[in-house]
């Protein structure tokens, strides 16, 4: 968000679950303020929330060109085609960016075949106690042409 303060540019937040949130792009350093105050406050709720509604809300209400980031925590198969099939209510005149959040070591020891709870419990600590390497993203899947740019 400070990278479109200093480049002049517009900024805004849509939050989407049950319902839609949104305070409205406007330019400058109290705006960005604003918005920030505004992700605190908010609470997470345990509920798919519908992607199509709220592209088609983003489609309809913005009329100029925007840079979409769309930050999700997607659990399985069927909510990422959903999300999948959903962007192409932004192309092409929206550029949307997924980034997605999720928690390596919980989803390799969810994976397992549980013995019992107290080992799926341990392998967890183990994992987390032998990662020396904290990551924003994991590389591994990028293609080389997308590491060279």
């Amino acid at each position: 968000m400070s990278a479109a303060a200093r480049g002049g540019d517009s900024c805004g937040l849509m939050v989407f679950g049950r319902r839609v949130k949104v305070s409205p792009s406007e330019k400058g350093i109290e705006h960005i303020d604003a918005v920030l105050e505004a992700l605190h406050d908010l609470e997470p709720e345990l509920i798919e929330p519908s992607y199509a509604r709220a592209f088609q809300f983003i489609a309809s209400n913005t009329k100029k060109r925007a840079f979409v980031i769309i930050l999700t925590d997607l659990v399985d198969k069927e909510s990422s085609r959903e999300l999948i099939n959903s962007l192409s209510l932004l192309r092409p005149r929206h550029l949307p960016l997924v980034v997605t959040i999720g928690d390596r070591d919980l989803n390799a020891t969810v994976s397992e075949v549980p013995v019992d709870l107290k080992r799926c419990s341990s392998n967890l600590r183990r994992r987390r106690s032998s990662t020396s390497e904290k990551r924003l993203c994991d590389t591994s899947r990028l293609s080389a042409d997308s590491r060279s740019t």
